[in-house]
């Protein structure tokens, strides 16, 4: 009870609330503890009903989304968020040669898988703790988003087919609270533990109960303002997966040339 709120007494938005107010709050809260890489948060789990504020440890909500991966015809590849062809002259001719019944694709889909080696050069993060293989990578966020760099390739698609990746919308560190809003459920979100999580969960009806609604609006909003959309999150990806790329190959025309020159 004391410690819960100690932690209630030290937040913004619960700091100033009366004695007797502040008392139904730490009857009516809970601290819930999760492993390293557990899930708090399952995707498609309604948990709409309670407020969660992280008191130790950090988590991230992410989402699991299909991306196209294109191999193009000189050797490179991109990946895109699933879109239309306008625009995309490019995609437009693939898609039109497959139609025809062409080598270069399915002629029902338009898709073909393809086997390069770039294209598993994601980090892979250890499965959750859910008794099932963890069969897609983690997508990486960088910092800031870039832009669309995808747009240099111009060239012929020689293949595209489908890879799904979980795209990290928000990482959530200590005092930061998530479920507040309709964020999670809105972007099929799961939200995972990076490291050893307690959380103090808190039902939203005890706001509204002690007149406190507009503390959850204030919460929510500032919830949505963390979190960054699928478009965003994923050209952070793409950022930052252009960049490890360039430092494997970088690496790798160092070592060669250290082998030759030994030679």
């Amino acid at each position: 009870m004391a410690r819960k709120q100690a932690f209630l007494l030290e937040h913004e938005h619960f700091r100033n609330l009366s004695e007797d107010v502040m008392k139904r709050f730490v009857e009516n809260a809970s601290i819930k503890s999760f492993k390293t890489s557990e899930m708090v948060i399952r995707s498609g789990e309604d948990a709409s009903d309670h407020v969660f504020i992280v008191m130790t440890g950090e988590c991230f909500a992410e989402t699991l989304v299909t991306l196209d991966y294109y191999q193009l015809r000189d050797g490179r590849f991109l990946l895109d968020l699933p879109s239309s062809t306008v625009g995309r002259g490019d995609l437009a001719r693939y898609k039109s040669r497959s139609s025809e019944g062409g080598s270069e694709g399915s002629a029902s889909t338009g898709r073909t898988s393809t086997s390069s080696p770039l294209s598993t050069t994601s980090t892979l993060r250890s499965d959750y703790t859910t008794g099932s293989t963890r069969s897609h990578p983690r997508a990486k966020l960088a910092e800031t988003p870039t832009s669309k760099y995808r747009d240099y390739f111009s060239n012929d698609v020689k293949s595209v087919s489908m890879k799904k990746y979980h795209l990290c919308l928000r990482r959530i560190g200590v005092g930061e609270y998530f479920s507040v809003s309709d964020f999670l459920v809105r972007n099929s979100c799961g939200v995972g533990a990076v490291k050893k999580l307690e959380c103090l969960v808190l039902p939203k009806i005890i706001f509204q109960k002690n007149g406190l609604s507009h503390v959850l609006e204030e919460m929510a909003s500032e919830e949505l303002r963390r979190s960054l959309s699928i478009e965003v999150a994923f050209e952070a990806f793409l950022k930052q997966r252009h960049w490890e790329l360039y430092k494997k190959r970088l690496v790798r025309d160092v070592v060669s040339q250290k082998r030759g020159a030994v030679r």
